[in-house]
């Protein structure tokens, strides 16, 4: 038996990384003189299927985040959306998750999309303030989500790595 196909695809658009980070970075901010250090990835990410196309974060300023990271491994998010045959410049519904500049510093680069936010933000995301609040944050995730399947952390290579490459730097989750 054939499974069903979905109705929608997703993907992960990978811009800018790996980068090293401090591995109590990625854990609350503990220990933060740590010597070990994880990699992390940026992405944004696009759901397509139905009557719209769905971007999700914009990703970060190219020129600020050149600055910032002085790297190589980091390109426009427009460039590696485009390798999807995606236009940013078309884009008309874009969801941000978050307000932090790597995921929504890139909003210039979608000049004709609505934007999607949610009303309030717990500051900053990699602090808890409210443990309680955090877990229920992450059971509301679980309940909203078809499938735990379709939660994926933001920074992880996995999505990179372990999914089907459709083109540089682009993986199809679902």
């Amino acid at each position: 038996m054939t499974p069903p196909t979905p109705e929608h695809s997703i993907y992960a658009v990978k811009y800018a990384g790996p980068f090293s980070v401090y591995s109590g970075y990625n854990v609350w901010q503990w220990d933060m003189a740590t010597n070990e250090f994880d990699l992390e990835n940026w992405y944004l990410w696009c759901i397509t299927g139905g009557d719209a196309t769905v971007v999700v974060d914009t990703g970060a300023d190219p020129e600020l985040t050149q600055r910032r990271k002085k790297s190589e491994l980091v390109e426009s998010p427009a460039v590696a959306l485009g390798r999807l045959g995606i236009e940013a410049a078309d884009v008309e519904h874009v969801v941000l998750t978050h307000l932090h500049w790597d995921h929504a510093g890139g909003v210039h680069l979608f000049p004709r999309a609505t934007f999607y936010l949610q009303a309030a933000e717990d500051w900053p995301s990699a602090f808890s303030m409210d443990l309680a609040g955090c877990l229920r944050t992450y059971e509301k995730l679980r309940a909203a989500a078809s499938s735990p399947d379709i939660i994926f952390p933001g920074h992880d290579p996995l999505m990179y790595d372990a999914y089907p490459r459709i083109a540089e730097g682009v993986t199809q989750l679902v």
